[in-house]
């Protein structure tokens, strides 16, 4: 019987060291060995790494010394959903994922799948529109659509991502910082006197942006389009602060 187990452990053995050796990662040899030997992903997981139970809490004790683990700890999670085992926490799954370099989902690929259950998403979608992008570059999400539904994207969309001249302008946009940005209005937000209605200001300093970013588009836009942003614009009332 021992025998019988060694042999089974050597060709666990020689069967992770080829997979590696062949770069495999950790997600494909635990794969490998759930398929050929029928073990949980946990237990999966650790032979992949060839740890043993002992070996596993002791690298767990060397990342978080704070929180032990003995290998009590192990066999209960390898048992589980068994009888005899017990859940993993949250918070050790994700120690555990970290552990063995993978993702919590991958260490419970074992637990029940319900999706074949879900109708919801078996209706078509009534209507699939191609979005028109600059430069005539297209996203289409599924088969090709009539001429009619096209006119209809062409005119969901804003008249300005149909122009070719804006793609300059998103290439400049990119390069904005939005991180220091975002820093300078918060330290300057933190000055203001607790009276004042910061949500509404924050309103107002959106709607300043916007328009500054409006300034250097009327060059792209047709003089429809400029009187139409500049309604929007004057909707806002910018002078009332």
């Amino acid at each position: 019987m021992s025998r019988g187990v060694r042999s089974k452990k050597q060709e666990r053995a020689e069967l992770v060291s080829s997979l590696c050796s062949s770069g495999s990662s950790w997600v494909d040899v635990a794969e490998a060995l759930r398929e050929c030997y029928h073990i949980n992903p946990r237990l999966a997981f650790r032979s992949a790494h060839g740890w043993s139970q002992e070996r596993a809490a002791d690298e767990w004790n060397t990342r978080w010394p704070d929180e032990l683990k003995s290998f009590k700890n192990f066999s209960h999670w390898e048992s589980w959903p068994g009888p005899t085992g017990h859940a993993p926490s949250y918070g050790n799954l994700g120690k555990l994922a970290e552990l063995y370099e993978c993702a919590v989902s991958d260490l419970l690929a074992d637990l029940p799948d319900f999706r074949h259950l879900d109708t919801s998403g078996s209706k078509p979608l009534a209507v699939k529109k191609k979005l028109i992008l600059p430069s005539e570059r297209t996203l289409d999400p599924g088969p090709a659509t009539s001429t009619q539904e096209d006119e209809g994207a062409r005119e969901a969309l804003s008249p300005l991502l149909m122009r070719q001249e804006a793609s300059s302008l998103v290439r400049q946009l990119g390069q904005i910082n939005i991180t220091e940005l975002v820093q300078v209005v918060v330290v300057w937000l933190q000055r203001l006197d607790p009276s004042v209605n910061r949500r509404a200001l924050l309103h107002r300093l959106s709607t300043l942006f916007a328009s500054a970013a409006t300034g250097s588009l009327f060059g792209v836009l047709d003089p429809d389009e400029q009187q139409h942003v500049m309604r929007m614009v004057q909707d806002e009332d910018l002078t009332a602060w």
